[in-house]
């Protein structure tokens, strides 16, 4: 297996007082990064509150941080939704506004109460029920973390 060398910022989304998304500071922190040199960004994921937001503020932040970014660099967009079909949809609309990648989370929840989250085998349009359990997902991300890079 490859893995990538490069840098990739992991962006927070700066929040004004009144917990409104803070556009101006968005622009900087993208900013900030590129006058950096990083090779890529990564938005929406856990440190960038992507849970936090509802879609449409999660669709907001994707479009203004794509159209600052204007393909100098990749741009991976963080999905966490609590059912593939939806997961599938909402990153589908971010490959559509130019997403580079997508970093996928399993479904926080599941039928199964204390189910360990796992990978899947199948498509991720695939309902639930239709996940087929491959590994468990803490062993990928060891395994990941321990890659000599």
């Amino acid at each position: 297996m490859k893995y990538s060398k490069d840098l990739y910022a992991v962006l927070v989304t700066p929040f004004k007082a009144d917990g409104e998304i803070d556009e101006a500071s968005l622009d900087s922190l993208v900013e900030f990064y590129l006058e950096r040199k990083v090779h890529g960004l990564v938005i929406l994921s856990i440190m960038g509150e992507g849970g936090l937001l509802f879609e449409e503020e999660r669709i907001r932040v994707a479009k203004r941080v794509l159209s600052r970014v204007n393909n100098r660099v990749p741009v991976v967009v963080g999905v966490s939704e609590n059912g593939a079909k939806i997961a599938a949809n909402f990153g589908q609309r971010l490959v559509d506004l130019g997403a580079s990648a997508l970093l996928v989370a399993p479904p926080l929840m599941s039928r199964q109460r204390g189910a360990i989250a796992s990978a899947s085998v199948r498509s991720p349009t695939a309902s639930i029920d239709e996940w087929t359990p491959r590994v468990e997902l803490g062993r990928v991300l060891t395994r990941v973390a321990t890659q000599d890079v």
